[in-house]
This record gives structure tokens, sequence and C-alpha cells, in this order.
């Protein structure tokens, strides 16, 4: 997602803070923490069935540029 996206999205009330991390036991130790205290909170635009069809549904949304969040393949 380009910084003007950014900007433009914080327009519709959204927050957004870009992260660039590299990861590390302690790191992910720490954002474990965080999460389970209710401090990190991801959106999710959607969810789909971990088949080809599924697949195929989470790239569209993500190439049609629909999604908000996170797409989410499951089990």
């Amino acid at each position: 997602m380009t910084a003007r996206r950014l900007r433009g999205a914080g327009a519709r009330g959204r927050k957004y803070h870009p992260v660039f991390l590299k990861a590390s036991g302690a790191l992910l130790r720490r954002v474990n923490e965080r999460v389970e205290a209710g401090q990190v909170r991801v959106h999710l635009s959607g969810s789909f069935p971990l088949t080809l069809e599924g697949v195929r549904a989470a790239m569209e949304e993500s190439r049609a540029g629909r999604a908000t969040g996170k797409l989410v393949l499951q089990r």
C-alpha cells in the first residue's frame, strides 16, 4: 500500500501505522504479548476457504482493490 493510499484512508476515519521489522523470536514474543493484551487489532476484509476457488476469489478481491484489510485463507 502506498503512502498516498494510507493518507487517503485516514480521511475516512481510519488510522494506519505501517511498521517494517526484522522478525526474531524476541520480537514475536513481544507482539504476542500485545495481541493477548488486546493492544493490537487487525482488520479482516474477508475469509475464504483454502481451495482453488477460494484462492481465486481472494486474489480477485485483492486485485480489484476492494480489500480494506487482511484477506484470510482457512481450512
